[in-house]
């Protein structure tokens, strides 16, 4: 017995295209996913990395936002936040820099007074927020948006130099401090030994 099936291949070409169709959609969202965490990570980064060599968690924490998708089907709201942190917090198997220092001039600590800084070196931190939204295509827009977040921590720049005032003295003026205590007039031998101390003080 003989069966006609001529018209049995169209309607298996029918029944393909819409999943042809949702494996497109789907690809183009899971691309458009990925590129979306990477430009966040490179957000970042860039953030993170400037305000680290601005000192400023405010006004320097917010990276130039070009590498972004410049499509109109295709929207990205980006945010990034960036803070401060002891770079020294959680050592286990080294002790913080100035606690050492300190250890190695316990025979005379005032030695530091001039020199030691306020705060402990400190890290930036940053942490980028990217929601993407794809709007050419209904079934997409009516998702929620997929968020990529990524942080990043760079070293704050610290340059000790001479052109900051505790080290333009450096420790003259404690070393004069205590010549001043000495007998008689020692100090008059060291006249220009210091000159970073501003000289005599006694």
């Amino acid at each position: 017995m003989r069966t006609d099936r001529r018209g049995s291949v169209h309607m298996e070409a029918v029944m393909v295209i819409p999943i042809v169709l949702i494996m497109i959609i789907l690809g183009r969202f899971i691309y458009e996913a990925s590129v979306n965490r990477q430009e966040t990570a490179v957000f970042a980064r860039g953030s993170t990395v400037a305000a680290a060599a601005a000192r400023s968690t405010f006004l320097a924490c917010d990276f130039e936002r070009g590498q972004f998708i410049d499509l109109t089907e295709v929207g990205q709201a980006a945010q990034v936040r960036c803070r401060r942190q002891n770079s020294e917090r959680g050592l286990s198997r080294e002790r913080p820099m100035w606690d050492q220092v300190e250890d190695g001039a316990a025979a005379w600590r005032t030695i530091l007074r001039d020199v030691k800084p306020s705060r402990s070196p400190s890290d930036i931190v940053g942490t980028a927020n990217v929601d993407l939204t794809i709007t050419n295509s209904n079934m997409l827009a009516q998702q929620n948006s997929p968020q990529a977040r990524q942080s990043y921590l760079a070293p704050e720049r610290t340059l000790w130099s001479h052109d900051e005032r505790q080290f333009q003295h450096g420790h003259d003026r404690v070393i004069w401090d205590e010549i001043c205590r000495g007998p008689g007039a020692t100090y008059a031998l060291l006249p220009n030994v210091f000159p970073n101390g501003g000289g005599p003080r006694c």
